[in-house]
């Protein structure tokens, strides 16, 4: 099985231990990444865009048959910082509506 760990932790809030969360991560599934069950990728800063990306290439995103994904993503954990609404379309708004 394949896990995304992705974080996120945008300038405007109180910073976050994502090093120190993806080592515990790391240690709590370390024997079934030892015995070839697991793997774990992790994209950092992650864009919405980059979730996608990946999630287009490992199966999951668009693919309802994932028959020729050699390893498909099945888990993602996110860590980090989140806010509810649509971030305005204009480049220097950057406000949440």
């Amino acid at each position: 099985m394949r896990m995304l760990y992705i974080s996120a932790s945008p300038k405007n809030c109180i910073p976050l231990e994502t090093e120190r969360s993806y080592e515990a991560l790391q240690r709590a599934v370390a024997g079934l990444i030892e015995d070839g069950q697991l793997l774990l990728d992790r994209i950092e800063q992650v864009t919405f865009d980059d979730l996608v990306g990946y999630l287009s290439i490992r199966g999951g995103a668009t693919t309802f048959n994932d028959n020729e994904t050699t390893l498909p993503c099945y888990v993602v954990h996110f860590d980090g910082h989140g806010a509810f609404g649509r971030l305005c379309p204009d480049d220097d708004c950057q406000t949440l509506n």
